[in-house]
């Protein structure tokens, strides 16, 4: 396998309005095949059970890398809230062999994982919007269907579902489909795909190409966000094994940005004042907003003087960080400080 790494900056002046994040639930929980009833192989299940939940928040290529992540693993059990087997065979499957749902308790494997130096990702996380264009062995080309390719969108959900990756698809209806053709959603000039992307207010973007040649799969990615691009190649291997590849450079590159490094530095507390608010459902509003903002833990409306409101945030990661995450947002512009005031922002409307 051979995956190339490109880095392009390239501003995304259309792309300011990101879409809400999603929660993700369950992000502690997971599936797995257990090979029999018996508690040596239901405890090797528990052990590959928790490796997909390390690979889930660790934002980092190899989990196993990380020391920390290795305690972890030697003492999965320790870790595991509950389990439970579904009744009934695997197809495929050696009739002994069941699925072992999983639940691990949070609380307990992130007191351990904060001790590790790799960065950890929490449940809120962007939907990425998905343009996936299939050639076949011929050469054809066609946009991504539900509905023709069942597979291929099988193991998109399994790839989603692995890393807790919110997916998005276009609705190619069709006003999309009469000004996007699949070879111009592949084109080195984005400007057309990042248009046709405007209608789903989307943040994170992903385009890919899904080739099936020789019995194997080869993929190529662009991924657009933060106003630059990142493109991947990945070699022929199996359908399943491509996709999961192909998302988990997006995990990587949005874990970049809203994984925080647990201990590196103190929770840590400001006082910002907001103008442009306008009634009380803009009160509200501006605290949610506030809410989604990475690396923050808590929000409290504190007073307000002259139109401006004050907001307390209590977050973890340093000062810096947390102010570009602010106006990265798209929804905070920052003001010049009046006198000895505290940090000031705008409230951007929609």
């Amino acid at each position: 396998m051979r995956v190339l790494i490109i880095t392009l900056g390239v501003l995304l002046c259309g792309l300011s309005r990101p879409m809400w994040a999603a929660e993700i639930g369950n992000l502690y929980e997971t599936d797995v095949i257990a090979q029999s009833l018996r508690p040596q192989d239901r405890d090797q299940a528990i052990r590959k059970a928790l490796a997909k939940i390390l690979r889930r928040i660790l934002v980092t290529p190899d989990p196993m890398a990380d020391p920390v992540a290795r305690t972890a693993m030697e003492n999965a059990l320790f870790y595991a809230k509950s389990f439970q087997f579904a009744l009934g065979e695997i197809d495929g499957q050696p009739d002994t062999a069941r699925r072992l749902r999983v639940v691990f308790d949070d609380a307990r494997l992130l007191d351990l994982l904060r001790s590790s130096q790799t960065s950890l990702w929490n449940e809120m996380r962007p939907e990425t919007l998905v343009w996936l264009v299939i050639e076949d062995e011929q050469g054809m080309r066609r946009f991504f269907s539900p509905g023709l390719d069942g597979l291929v969108g099988q193991a998109l959900n399994e790839a989603s579902e692995a890393q807790g990756l919110p997916l998005n698809f276009p609705l190619l209806d069709l006003r999309e489909r009469e000004n996007l053709a699949p070879n111009d959603v592949l084109s080195a000039y984005p400007e057309q795909v990042l248009a046709a992307s405007k209608r789903y207010e989307a943040l994170s973007i992903l385009v890919g190409r899904l080739v099936r040649q020789d019995g194997c799969w080869y993929s190529e990615w662009s991924h657009y966000f933060d106003r630059q691009v990142r493109q991947w190649l990945l070699d022929c291997q199996s359908l399943e094994q491509n996709l999961d590849l192909g998302l988990h450079g997006v995990f990587l590159r949005l874990g970049e940005f809203y994984g925080v490094k647990p201990d590196i530095n103190p929770p840590g507390s400001m006082v910002i004042s907001l103008s442009g608010i306008q009634g009380i459902g803009d009160v509200s509003h501006a605290m949610t907003l506030l809410q989604h903002i990475p690396g923050i833990n808590a929000v409290s409306w504190l007073s307000v003087t002259a139109d401006l409101h004050r907001y307390r945030l209590d977050y973890q990661g340093d000062a810096f960080t947390l102010k570009q995450a602010l106006e990265r947002s798209g929804h905070f512009q920052a003001l010049p400080a009046a006198g000895g005031d505290t940090l000031r922002y705008r409230l951007l409307r929609p």
